[in-house]
């Protein structure tokens, strides 16, 4: 059967065709693959040239992209046409029809698409065309991106979470590999759709209504693929790329091994040790109800718990939603971190202080702690909620909202009764500004902070218990008490917290000889 396509001389083209779109044609030859403009037999001239403008302008998109990393590589551009590599499995879609990958190779292929994505954005260049026929694969099956007739080239060094050409941006991108995502889960086909509903004729890109779009629910990784179809709850791809690096294939026992090993060894730990068994007596929770802390016990477990916390932060690693159960009590008196099923260890490449995905983050880790302080001090447990990002992007929000800091640790004023109760008032609470810290959205913001708020407080407490001994017997003793809990008017530092253990001798030296001084009287009434 001959060709429906034509060279652009006219002649037929005999080469074996790899696949074809709107405006060019890939054939096989000379074992590389090469885009020609698509010509058919009783296209007129003015088709043809179209065709031919595409070509340069995607010609224009692949130098830019030039050794971008997963990116088809191209080889030259002589006349109308774009040199490329030969990718031996064929596209994407077409592979799909024939074999259902297993969920490991899935979760490799979402990487390399959001990692490639997150190059071609840092090259200021839009997609604007992100579909599984746009995916070739090689013969160890790593996937490429190629087809960038749609893209769009903006200036170099152009703000791209602002970048907006006729409705594409990053986000449509997101979205698109979304549905990308999506297909290669389920089998389904899945095209999120920039133009529907749309009139006739020139248009402007417009988000896809959330009901047209399929349900993810019961649909692995449904929870990003949702956050890809809500424009701007993925700041940018590599918000994207972080969320599937966190995913984990493992079994919860295997992932909770995993995290040991790379923890190591901390003081504030739990070290596995073989065919150990771990009694639930043992944990914080069980032992709570059970005995009456004194504040001195309460403030070293929560100095040892941060210690862990800020430890396991240290080596890269979230704990993801903990409480008084992910502590155990080991010889009755220290405080070790253990059970990380819902932990995640981040990537070196990724900033530690920007994840934001499923509970997973630096600032809910310390919202748990201010939790766990708190149950430790009252008894009363509370889980703090995190505002859930809505869907309202998928409903036309304006620039703004694409945006906005969708990453941001918010704590509502006040929760809803039925479903969380109110946010427990820490007035008078020991530890209370501690835990205040922990929950408020401009609290603290990491755990070294958390550590070092805890060890000032020690300082504070005992200070204020040596002077608690004085109180009452002299007006020099009142004064020096006063000194240490309000700042000098002339001098705002001269009594920082690291001189307090020094005035606190001061004072316990200056009350022994206030006591002698008056024994001696006693003894001696001629005096």
């Amino acid at each position: 059967m001959s060709s429906p396509f034509l060279n652009l001389d006219g002649t037929p083209l005999c080469d074996p065709v790899l696949g074809h779109g709107g405006t060019g044609v890939v054939i096989q030859r000379d074992g590389i693959a090469v885009k020609l403009p698509l010509r058919y037999i009783g296209d007129n001239d003015d088709d043809t040239q179209a065709n031919c403008l595409v070509i340069k302008h995607e010609e224009d998109v692949y130098r830019r992209l030039q050794d971008c990393d997963g990116v088809v590589r191209c080889f030259g551009f002589p006349g109308y046409c774009i040199q490329m590599e030969l990718m031996e499995n064929g596209d994407l879609a077409t592979y799909l029809k024939r074999q259902r990958p297993v969920q490991s190779l899935q979760l490799s292929w979402f990487r390399q698409m959001a990692h490639t994505l997150v190059r071609i954005h840092d090259r200021c260049v839009i997609v604007a065309d992100i579909a599984t026929k746009n995916f070739v694969l090689s013969t160890d099956l790593s996937i490429k991106s190629c087809d960038f007739t749609e893209s769009s080239i903006l200036p170099l060094g152009s703000d791209m979470e602002r970048a907006d050409d006729h409705g594409y941006s990053i986000y449509t991108d997101i979205g698109q590999l979304g549905a990308v995502i999506y297909e290669v889960i389920t089998g389904q086909h899945c095209e999120f759709d920039l133009f529907r509903d749309q009139p006739s004729g020139p248009a402007c890109a417009a988000w896809p209504r959330r009901e047209i779009l399929p349900s993810t629910k019961n649909v692995w990784l449904g929870s990003i693929i949702e956050k890809c179809w809500a424009k701007g709850a993925f700041r940018n791809a590599r918000s994207l790329l972080a969320a599937l690096d966190l995913v984990t294939l493992d079994c919860p026992l295997e992932h909770e091994k995993r995290i040991h090993e790379h923890l190591g060894f901390h003081v504030n730990m739990f070290e596995i040790r073989p065919h150990l068994s771990l009694s639930q007596e043992r944990t914080l929770d069980k032992f709570l109800p059970q005995k009456e802390l004194n504040q001195t016990q309460q403030l070293n477990w929560a100095r040892e718990a941060a210690a862990a916390v800020s430890y396991a932060h240290s080596k890269r690693v979230l704990i993801g939603g903990f409480a008084a159960q992910n502590f155990l009590i080991v010889d009755k008196q220290t405080l070790k971190l253990c059970h990380f099923v819902n932990s995640r260890i981040v990537p070196k490449y990724l900033n530690i202080d920007e994840i934001n995905e499923d509970g997973l983050s630096v600032k809910y880790d310390i919202a748990c702690f201010g939790s766990l302080i708190y149950n430790i001090v009252t008894g009363r447990k509370f889980e703090v909620p995190i505002c859930q990002l809505s869907n309202s992007g998928a409903q036309g929000c304006g620039e703004d909202a694409a945006v906005s800091e969708t990453r941001d640790y918010t704590i509502p004023q006040q929760i809803d009764k039925v479903i969380h109760g109110e946010l427990p008032n820490t007035v008078g609470v020991f530890m209370g500004n501690a835990i205040r810290g922990c929950w408020d959205r401009d609290g603290y913001r990491r755990m070294e902070d958390v550590c070092s708020a805890l060890s000032e407080l020690s300082e504070r407490d005992l200070s204020g218990l040596v002077l608690s001994t004085m109180a009452g017997s002299n007006s020099i003793y009142r004064s020096l008490q006063s000194m240490l809990t309000v700042k000098s008017r002339f001098h705002p530092h001269l009594f920082h917290l690291r001189f307090v253990p020094v005035v606190a001798v001061v004072a316990v030296s200056l009350v022994f000889l206030v006591l002698h001084r008056t024994f001696y009287r006693a003894a001696r009434p001629d005096l």
